[in-house]
């Protein structure tokens, strides 16, 4: 139902994409940790991110990934806790999305 709510706005109004534009940055935002990733807290996006080692090619889940890759099981698991609670905001955000598009589209 969400997807045919959503597809109908983009359908029915040109100025979607410019009205609603705010919600879109703040749900990108709502995946993101003020304290950053371990090694680096200037990289914010829990979701993906320059890999620690590999310099600007991108990780998803870096957190997560490099925790288990460097066998660091406490700092993975303390990772898959803050980015299923970042998910759970980002989740919550989406599910705004009808009334969002309603009220911005039409």
């Amino acid at each position: 139902m969400i997807e045919f709510i959503y597809a109908l706005a983009l359908l029915k109004s040109k100025y979607f994409c410019f009205k609603s534009l705010p919600w879109h940055f703040m749900v990108e935002r709502s995946l993101i940790n003020k304290k950053g990733l371990p090694r680096r807290s200037w990289y914010k996006h829990q979701v993906y991110a320059p890999g620690y080692y590999t310099g600007y090619g991108v990780k998803t889940l870096p957190g997560i990934r490099e925790g288990i890759e460097e066998r660091n099981w406490k700092e993975a698991q303390e990772n898959i806790e803050i980015v299923s609670k970042t998910i759970e905001v980002y989740t919550k955000e989406i599910q705004k999305a009808p009334g969002v598009i309603m009220k911005k589209a039409f």
